[in-house]
């Protein structure tokens, strides 16, 4: 093992979502300033979420368009341009490795 990390092109970093929670892109140099449609809607999806998981205790109450499965240990909630859903078992590997193996081994959990 080389020690580099390798970044996955469709996964979200960590802290990714300030750009779209408070519309930060200026912290992130390699991201262009201006935000476009489509990220405007992912940002409003995002803060409809959380609002609804503080008010509701659930960011997809009963009605909504979407529901966001409760994590049982391989799901995951793809929020992306295009739309919201559960994410395939492929991206799950891909985000796994080396991603989530690096954060446990950066906590102490390995």
């Amino acid at each position: 093992n080389s020690g580099e990390i390798e970044l996955v092109d469709d996964v979200a970093g960590h802290a990714d979502t300030i750009k779209y929670y408070f519309n930060k892109r200026s912290t992130f140099p390699s991201v262009s300033p201006i935000e476009t449609p489509a990220d405007k809607a992912v940002s409003k999806r995002l803060i409809k979420y959380l609002v609804n998981f503080a008010y509701y205790s659930n960011p997809t109450p009963p009605g909504s368009p979407f529901i966001w499965e409760q994590y049982k240990g391989n799901e995951f909630m793809r929020i992306t341009k295009t739309g919201d859903f559960m994410a395939d078992e492929n991206y799950v590997t891909k985000l796994k490795f080396p991603v989530l193996d690096l954060w446990s081994y950066a906590i102490g959990w390995k």
